[in-house]
């Protein structure tokens, strides 16, 4: 499996750095509640620091927004592709860039 971040833009910044420094292996970068701007930052970070990346409409059913967001949210095949091969052991694509 793999630890992941959801909506980091909730946490303060030294949070989120605390949990980079416990070992966490992404950050969830789209999601309904950042921005165009806070998408870049984390991606920016995620990259420098080769942070797997997530994201999504963050539907969990009967609350709030959910039927709204479901299915405006993607992600790039590129952050599937890489999660997958983390969870299942096979060279992550990243190490290629």
């Amino acid at each position: 499996g793999v630890c992941l971040v959801a909506h980091p833009s909730f946490l303060p910044d030294t949070v989120v750095q605390k949990a980079i420094d416990l070992g966490i292996d992404g950050l969830e970068i789209i999601h309904p509640s950042h921005s165009g701007s806070q998408n870049k930052k984390y991606s920016d970070w995620a990259d420098k620091l080769r942070l797997l990346k997530s994201g999504g409409s963050d539907f969990h059913g009967g609350m709030k927004n959910d039927e709204d967001n479901l299915g405006k949210f993607y992600i790039p095949d590129t952050f599937y592709i890489s999660l997958k091969n983390k969870c299942t052991g096979m060279k992550d694509i990243r190490s290629a860039e």
